[in-house]
């Protein structure tokens, strides 16, 4: 009997995930989407904080917000998108999100 294994499906988006400014009461954070498969694609990205930190996204820029889902059009094979969002938040400390994904790849935090 032969066995045959499928390879693990190509990451077609890439993020990554930067705070461009923070202090006690709330920041600034920015990310960029690559699309880096081989035919256009629509991309979305999941961003998420600890409970304790009462993070409160309050504006978004270049990207539709639902919930915690950040999303935009058509990317372009090899091309990358840009968008950001401010937010409150309960923790005086600088704060990374307990889980940030691309359409199910992990983003590059810093």
């Amino acid at each position: 009997m032969t066995t045959t294994t499928t390879p693990p499906p190509a990451v077609v988006l890439s993020a990554r995930y930067q705070t461009s400014a923070s202090w006690d009461t709330g920041f600034i954070a920015y990310l960029q989407v690559t699309n880096n498969g081989a035919a256009s694609t629509d991309w979305s990205v999941n961003v998420t904080y600890a409970a304790t930190a009462g993070v409160h996204i309050t504006n978004a820029w270049n990207a539709q917000l639902t919930g915690t889902t950040f999303t935009g059009g058509s990317l372009a094979p090899g091309a990358t998108a840009t968008f950001g969002f401010s937010a409150n938040k309960q923790v005086k400390d600088k704060i990374t999100p307990t889980s940030c994904t691309a359409r199910g790849t992990s983003c590059k935090i810093g």
